[in-house]
């Protein structure tokens, strides 16, 4: 049985997740101007996943005609794993030492930051898939 996270996404399923990103990409980045201005700590690593995940997909355009983005698609899959990593251990620390605008924030933060990560790591391993097996 194949696990659901690297099982490619079909052509439908990837153009939605690619038109979902950039929507997300660009309340992120409003969401982000606005945290600086205000000066919150709430939403900033499911912005940045966010963001992230927007230029991922970005990068992914010419996935059907250029060999070679396979390699680019593996770097940033694994950027994006180590970050989500990185990120969990910060929030459980913040969440310890009482930072942050409480837990309820933290663990939504966390959840969505984890939700786009997933959807970015899938991603990445269906370009993966679909640009290797280019002739």
């Amino acid at each position: 049985m194949q696990c659901p996270l690297f099982k490619p996404y079909t052509e439908a399923q990837y153009a939605r997740r690619e038109l979902l990103c950039s929507i997300l990409m660009l309340a992120a980045f409003a969401w982000l101007i606005a945290l600086y201005f205000t000066g919150w700590r709430i939403g900033v690593l499911s912005a940045v996943a966010a963001v992230f995940a927007g230029a991922a997909f970005g990068c992914y355009r010419s996935r059907r005609t250029e060999r070679g983005v396979w390699m680019l698609a593996l770097f940033i899959g694994a950027c994006v794993t180590g970050f989500w990593a990185l990120a969990m251990v910060m929030q459980v620390l913040d969440a310890i030492a009482g930072r942050g605008g409480g837990t309820a924030w933290l663990s939504i933060d966390a959840a969505l930051t984890t939700t786009i990560v997933a959807m970015t790591a899938r991603a990445s391993w269906t370009v993966v898939v679909q640009n290797r097996a280019l002739p």
